[in-house]
């Protein structure tokens, strides 16, 4: 599970049936058993896994999305159509519409958190700070005149016990500067 995620789940699993609940992110493996599926359940759809590794992102106030690392699972939201997934394609959910929008990744920028550290490929500042925000679970301040509108960056922070040292690599590609009070990081232009 990452930062700000909670997974329910009973003690055992009655039936034929495995059933998780998620709200937030995980990568989980799942071993097939013909005999037990196994769903997770989001607030929008279902996911039924068919023996994979995959992973799920339902944080509110970003997109929801599935990854398929390895295997086979299927989504499904009310009322519509089971959707398989292949390897390296990402499913991205509209919640207007219930549906779901396909792509092939590469799956290494969305599961290196799981190792220690953040990819970031042409992927939008505001998107990458929600990232460190939940990591560390703290919250950014911008001052008015801070705009990452456009702006995008691409490479890989270590997500360390040493915060400085994340900032610093933010604040060089973002040509800003932070200070830090409690669990307030206020970002600034130069």
């Amino acid at each position: 599970l990452n930062s700000g995620s909670s997974l329910e789940f009973p003690s055992t699993f009655p039936g034929g049936r495995r059933d998780v609940h998620l709200s937030g992110e995980m990568y989980i493996e799942v071993a097939p058993d013909k005999n037990k599926s196994f769903y997770v359940h989001t607030s929008g759809y279902d996911i039924k896994v068919y023996g994979t590794k995959f992973n799920v992102s339902t944080y509110a106030g970003s997109l929801s999305s599935v990854i398929l690392v390895e295997g086979s699972v299927s989504l499904q939201s009310v009322n519509k159509q089971e959707l398989f997934l292949l390897p390296e394609e990402q499913a991205i959910y509209s919640e207007s519409t219930g549906t779901f929008n396909t792509q092939r990744v590469d799956i290494h920028s969305f599961i290196s958190s799981k190792d220690g550290y953040l990819t970031f490929e042409d992927t939008p500042i505001t998107e990458a700070l929600k990232q460190i925000e939940r990591y560390y679970n703290l919250s950014f301040n911008y001052d008015d005149n801070v705009s990452f509108q456009n702006l995008t960056c691409t490479g890989k922070i270590i997500l360390s016990e040493n915060l400085d040292n994340v900032m610093t690599a933010l604040t060089l590609i973002s040509a800003t500067k932070y200070k830090k009070e409690d669990k307030l990081i206020y970002i600034y232009k130069e």
